[in-house]
């Protein structure tokens, strides 16, 4: 059964058909020479089976059912010689429910508009069993019957802009974006009792951009704006709360400006500055129970302002010095009021947030005989943030970190060449702010504790034959935390990267690659029982990939891809009393896909597909686990899913 996907023909889609169909009944009037002009217009329909119901294979892509969906794919390119305006449009995955269409028209150095449709639906990858009921609404509340339940989300975005050229110089670009987010999110309240977040999104953003190009100067500033609107403000019912809030109507307005400037052929200097304005002050509801303040809205304001300024130069035939400064700040201005009351590890207040950070480069490479080029260079960044009054950890407003790094280059032959850099990191900050809690009053958070780090990184580039080409790369780095008494201790982070490259022939090619990334940190701290313990953390991933393209002497065209990627977490716990060491758990994932292309004359030929998709997994995270209310939240250990499609593809000029 083919599923009938809901689709509206928009006026759109009715003008390009018109247009497709009129350039098709030219195509045979078009001569050998004509085609080598032209660009080529190609227009595709078929059909799709999916082997089976999934949930990862078809998250994002509209075929997470089994069944046979309509193929549709459309590419038209066409010019009008007398008054050189082109016309294009586009679909894609028109059967699926993540289909897109796209029509505009221009006339170079004169003006051009585009219109855009587009659809996209994220299908849950987990299986829900709740007692739940009033799913999609704001009203919700637990019924006596377990039930599976299909979570999604809907999204449908339109957009349209245009652009004219005032002068040779000057140009004015103006889009308008549209997007609505429909569906149902897994959520949660106090208890844990799970919930579902009815999401009823609107989403709108409009942006003017006036440009200035010269030989030697560019300039490019605009307004963006962007407005938030939700419905419903409030979940009522949920879990036993009376009321919950729900995603709140917001805005933000931004005034920026972008240059470069070319003083001479060899010095370049560029820049960008941006100011924001967020504000939030939709009503939100007022719990029947008593409150402390009158307040119906956070009335919050966040001012960010952001500035760049970049230097490139070539003193000397040699010598190219860059320099660079950047500073962004995050100025919140809402007002501080109590909510709610207070209590042993809050006092029941919003807590705005500010942080400014200055981050200022200097680099330079020099061209050494012999074929090395040397470079050096030093970047210091320094951040300041407000403190929360009331903090679970211990914490600092001020953090400042250094990193030099030193590089050599070099040609080492004709066919290969390579890289070596070493970077070393120091950061430290203020001195910290003591937490409430007596047990983490000691304990550095990760992102502010000192740190040094010592880096490495290696590239090589060789061109083994005409046809064999090789591209390796590895990176190393180890980190080593001077923490006061509790938090990470040290850490250590390896990449590694092959992919090589190799013409069997002139008909057939063939690639390969293959990662590896390794994580790991170890940290310290004590319980509230008083107990020390200490946690080693791992993570580890591998990936590769094969392709292979070609053509036969018949004309048949072939491929297929061949992807594998697993990744690997463990978490090593260690006490004075016992070793509580986790279960490791683990994803895998294996992806084919392969495709036939059959020539069946000039212009058409027939085109077959195939994609199989396996995903293995021991997270034992979602096992035996279960809500105060009795919901649970499980996945599939594997998923195997097959596609096969069959299309008729025509392609003309």
């Amino acid at each position: 059964m083919i599923k009938h996907k809901q689709f509206r023909l928009l006026p759109l889609s009715a003008a390009i058909a018109l247009v497709f169909a009129g350039q098709a009944a030219q195509a045979e009037d078009v001569d050998e020479l004509e085609q080598l002009i032209r660009p080529t217009s190609s227009a595709a329909f078929g059909i799709g089976v999916v082997s089976e119901d999934n949930r990862n294979f078809g998250q994002f892509n509209g075929l997470a059912e089994g069944g046979a969906y309509p193929l549709v794919d459309f590419d038209l390119n066409r010019r009008d010689d007398e008054t050189g305006v082109w016309t294009r449009a586009a679909g894609r995955d028109l059967g699926t429910d993540a289909r897109e269409l796209r029509f505009g028209q221009e006339r170079q150095g004169g003006w051009e508009y585009f219109v855009e449709y587009g659809e996209l639906t994220r299908n849950h990858p987990y299986r829900v069993n709740t007692p739940l009921n009033g799913l999609g609404s704001n009203q919700q509340e637990y019924g006596s019957a377990q039930r599976d339940q299909t979570l999604r989300l809907d999204r449908e975005r339109f957009k349209i802009g245009a652009r004219t050229f005032l002068s040779p110089e000057v140009d004015l670009k103006l889009t308008y974006r549209h997007e609505e987010k429909s569906g149902d999110r897994a959520w949660g309240v106090q208890g844990p009792n799970f919930v579902t977040e009815p999401v009823d999104y609107r989403h709108e953003e409009i942006n003017a951009v006036l440009g200035y190009t010269t030989e030697r100067l560019q300039l490019s500033g605009g307004y963006l704006a962007s407005l938030f609107g939700n419905q419903p403000k409030v979940l009522e019912n949920a879990g036993g709360q009376s009321e919950v809030s729900l995603p709140l109507d917001n805005q933000s307005h931004q005034l920026y400006l972008n240059g470069g400037y070319a003083f001479t052929p060899t010095t370049r200097a560029s820049f960008q500055a941006a100011y924001d304005r967020l504000t939030q002050d939709d009503a939100f509801f007022t719990p029947s129970d008593p409150v402390l303040v009158n307040e119906n809205n956070l009335d919050a304001k966040v001012i960010n302002t952001r500035l760049m300024a970049r230097l490139t130069s070539r003193p000397m035939d040699r010598l190219q010095v860059t320099g660079q400064l950047r500073y962004s700040d995050r100025d919140d201005r809402t007002p501080r009021v109590q909510f709610i009351g207070d209590g042993d590890t809050r006092d029941g207040f919003n807590v705005p947030h500010s942080l400014t950070r200055t981050t200022g480069e200097v680099e330079a490479t020099y061209s050494l005989p012999q074929g090395y080029a040397l470079t050096a260079g030093v970047e210091r960044e320094e951040t300041e943030r407000s403190a929360p009054p009331i903090r679970s950890t211990a914490y600092r407003t001020e953090v400042d970190e250094t990193t030099y790094r030193l590089a050599v280059k070099r040609r080492l032959t004709e066919r290969l060449g390579g890289s070596l850099a070493y970077l070393y990191s120091d950061r430290g900050g203020s001195d910290f702010l003591e937490s409430g809690n007596a047990e983490d009053r000691r304990l550095d958070p990760i992102n502010l504790a000192d740190r040094q780090r010592d880096k490495v990184r290696l590239t090589l580039d060789w061109l083994a034959t005409d046809a064999l080409d090789v591209q390796l790369r590895y990176e190393q780095a180890w980190d080593d935390y001077d923490i006061r008494l509790y938090g990470p201790r040290e850490g250590e982070s390896r990449f590694a990267s092959l992919d090589v490259g190799y013409r069997l022939s002139e008909q057939w090619q063939l690639t390969g690659w293959l990662s590896q990334d390794q994580t790991e940190i170890e940290q310290i701290t004590r319980t509230g029982g008083g107990d020390l313990w200490s946690a080693d953390l791992r993570h580890k991933g591998r990936a590769l990939g094969l392709g292979l393209r070609g053509r036969t002497l018949m004309g048949l065209k072939m491929g297929a891809d061949v992807q594998m990627s697993l990744d690997q977490s463990e978490h090593l716990i260690a006490s004075v009393d016992s070793d509580k060491s986790l279960p490791k758990l683990f994803y895998r994932r294996w992806g084919l896909t392969a495709f036939l292309e059959k020539p069946l004359s000039e212009h058409a030929s027939l085109r077959l597909n195939y994609a199989y998709d396996r995903l293995t997994t021991d997270d034992w995270t979602w096992e035996e686990w279960s809500y105060n209310d009795g919901t649970t939240i499980t996945q599939d250990r594997r998923d195997d899913v097959h596609f096969v499609g069959l299309t008729y593809q025509y392609r003309f000029w």
